[in-house]
């Protein structure tokens, strides 16, 4: 039986790591190339162009990348695949660079661009995406992030097929995806990319087999994932203990200044250290030797703050300086 081509659309990162790592093990696959955005600083030479080493690409967009792990350009190279790298996808140049590749499959995992009907169709067997989540929840660019706001204690996978709707293909597979408690957002998208890798291969399988099914997603008021804004990374009294331990902890890789509001004032977190879902404190704060604990609804949360130091307004505010 000869081998199925795929072209894998993903970026560096965890999430498009594992898939093409799939990919590359499976004997029954030829990856015919990898495909990845250009930087939009970088200088337009042309609407897609192959790159070589030791040529790096540099994004834009937070990725949680362990350094130590090659990215999904490197490994390309080191397994002889052809990288494309692509400035805009509506260009006919572009599109006619792709269809050279003679996909039977293409697949997203991770990629910044929705991909138009006239690139996905040039797929002939199936053109497919990796979403963490259980779609149709959280649809859109960060799902991971808006799991760990909204104090799931799951994310998931979902391989769909793709449609000019970003996350609104047909369903093929999803899975559920435990959480637990304190993980780190690149450790939960590294769960979610080693799921959604084995979801890939087992497509494959059947389109190999002619058992290749899919499901229309059902329709209805389901939260969505955009990208998060600053007043996102706000917790305030209102969340429970867990809920804010859980996201300080998984959020905290993205870089981005956490703040606790209490009443009208705010301060910057810099580390969740436990929680109690428990305990009642007779005031909202108090100081915990270095640390600093919290009423929440329920339970207390108890933190580390930023290098600014956290003094008391009044009897029951705490204000950083």
């Amino acid at each position: 039986m000869s081998k199925l081509g795929v072209v894998l659309f993903g970026m560096e990162g965890l999430f498009s790591r594992a898939p093409l790592a799939a990919l590359l093990a499976d004997e029954r696959v030829r990856v015919n190339a990898i495909i990845v955005p250009r930087p939009t600083h970088a200088p337009i030479e042309a609407d897609a162009r192959f790159i070589a080493p030791p040529a790096r690409l540099v994004t834009e967009i937070p990725m949680i990348q362990n350094a130590r792990e090659p990215n999904i350009i490197q490994m390309a190279w080191d397994a002889g695949i052809p990288v494309l790298e692509i400035a805009t996808l509506s260009h006919p140049h572009t599109r006619a660079m792709i269809a050279n590749l003679q996909p039977d499959v293409i697949c997203v995992a991770c990629f910044p661009k929705i991909l138009p009907r006239t690139i996905f169709q040039i797929a002939m067997r199936a053109a497919l995406n990796l979403h963490p989540a259980l779609l149709p929840e959280y649809r859109g660019a960060s799902p991971l992030f808006w799991i760990f706001h909204d104090g799931l204690e799951h994310a998931g996978i979902t391989l769909h097929l793709l449609d000019p709707r970003a996350d609104h293909g047909d369903i093929v597979s999803q899975t559920r995806v435990a959480l637990p408690h304190g993980i780190t957002y690149s450790d939960a998208e590294r769960i979610c990319a080693e799921r959604g890798a084995r979801l890939l291969l087992n497509a494959l399988d059947a389109i190999r087999a002619d058992t290749f099914t899919h499901t229309p997603q059902i329709e209805g008021d389901f939260p969505r994932a955009p990208a998060p804004r600053d007043d996102d990374f706000i917790i305030t009294r209102e969340w429970s203990a867990r809920r804010a331990f859980n996201f300080i902890r998984g959020i905290a890789e993205w870089n981005r200044a956490i703040t606790f509001k209490i009443a009208d004032e705010q301060f910057v977190v810099r580390d969740a250290i436990a929680y109690d879902e428990s305990e009642i404190l007779d005031a909202p704060i108090k100081q915990i030797g270095a640390h600093w604990k919290i009423q929440c609804a329920p339970g207390t949360l108890t933190i580390s703050t930023s290098p600014k130091r956290l003094d008391f307004i009044g009897n029951n505010v705490a204000r950083a300086f």
